[in-house]
């Protein structure tokens, strides 16, 4: 059975388990050599994830607002302005749309199912 059908998956308690490991993985970015814009970058992945989420389900749009709100206050405090957030974050949207009109039906499933996995395996 799928995680994306469970109610421990969209319960409140694994999201913000995985708010909370996205913090750290921002923080820990910001703890090595800094990279160009790894803000920018960041806020661009929590966007495509935003879409992939979106269009495998899994999340209500409201859980995915939530999970960009708190990517959004953590890189707040890390510098990042909310402006530039939102272009990137809006940005990572569109690339990842791009990228998924551009893959056939079983091509998607598979993009699913490995997202459903990679799931998975974090809430082992």
């Amino acid at each position: 059975m799928s995680i994306f059908k469970t109610k421990f998956f969209s319960s409140p308690v694994f999201l913000s388990g995985l708010a909370l490991a996205c913090a750290v993985n921002i923080s820990q970015a910001q703890d090595k050599a800094p990279m160009d814009d790894s803000e920018t970058q960041l806020a661009k992945f929590g966007g495509a994830m935003h879409l992939t989420a979106s269009k495998c389900g899994g999340y209500s749009e409201d859980q995915l607002n939530e999970l960009k709100s708190q990517q959004k206050q953590t890189l707040a405090q890390n510098g990042m302005d909310g402006d530039s957030f939102e272009q990137a974050y809006a940005a990572g949207m569109k690339e990842a749309e791009a990228r998924w009109e551009g893959l056939s039906e079983a091509e998607q499933k598979k993009t699913c199912d490995e997202v459903r996995d990679q799931s998975n395996q974090m809430t082992e």
